[in-house]
């Protein structure tokens, strides 16, 4: 039995702006849990939750049949501060059924309240398992990766070609970048700063078990 990895996001697109690279790379190395936390409310650019959570699992379906993507299904967009203990309970429980090698998820310095209010209670409710790190989004402030998994050119533009179905999703009302710009750019930038690669998914460990 391969060991696991869960990607835990606030928001469908989030995990997969962030992650999906190291996901294509290791896709036959690990099991992938994908978890979305928000499944109700505005969830962003306008668009209904339906059409947003479609594009979720078609977006990872499109990678692979065999990752698991799982729902929070009383998550309310802009709202899961009030709901950050069931979010501990359900990501507990979770954790629990799947028993991860690694956990990911945002990074709690971020200009978006339930980014911030995922990272913590991911935190809270991952406080025993070994391997924690976080990951960046286009709202993550301050975020001093230390981290790297190297992202190869094909498998770069796969990404790109693949994020192409969140159609609903855009950077906001006063960018033209979208998002193939923006995972082309953060690639990049995370490859230079790792000093050894041209392209790079970064992350920041909370908790890191080297050996």
């Amino acid at each position: 039995m391969r060991d696991s990895i869960v990607i835990i996001g606030p928001h469908p697109d989030d995990v997969f702006i962030s992650c999906a690279g190291l996901v294509l790379k290791h896709l036959d190395d690990y099991d992938f849990k994908v978890v979305c936390m928000t499944s109700q409310g505005h969830l962003g650019s306008g668009a209904d939750s339906s059409t947003r959570l479609k594009e979720e699992k078609e977006a990872w379906s499109m990678i692979s049949p065999n990752i698991e993507v799982l729902f929070f299904d009383e998550g309310i967009d802009t709202q899961l501060f009030k709901q950050e203990h069931q979010i501990i309970e359900y990501i507990e429980s979770t954790i629990k059924n799947f028993n991860p090698s690694y956990v990911f998820t945002p990074y709690f310095s971020d200009t978006h309240q339930d980014h911030r209010t995922v990272s913590h209670a991911t935190m809270s409710a991952c406080r025993y398992n070994k391997n924690i790190l976080f990951y960046e989004t286009p709202s993550t402030l301050s975020f001093d990766s230390n981290c790297y998994v190297e992202i190869p050119r094909n498998i770069l533009n796969n990404k790109k070609d693949l994020i192409r179905i969140y159609k609903s999703q855009t950077m906001g009302d006063k960018y033209t970048t979208g998002l193939e710009d923006y995972v082309y750019a953060s690639a990049l930038k995370n490859g230079t700063k790792s000093r050894v690669c041209e392209f790079a998914e970064a992350f920041m460990s909370h908790k890191l078990f080297i050996f």
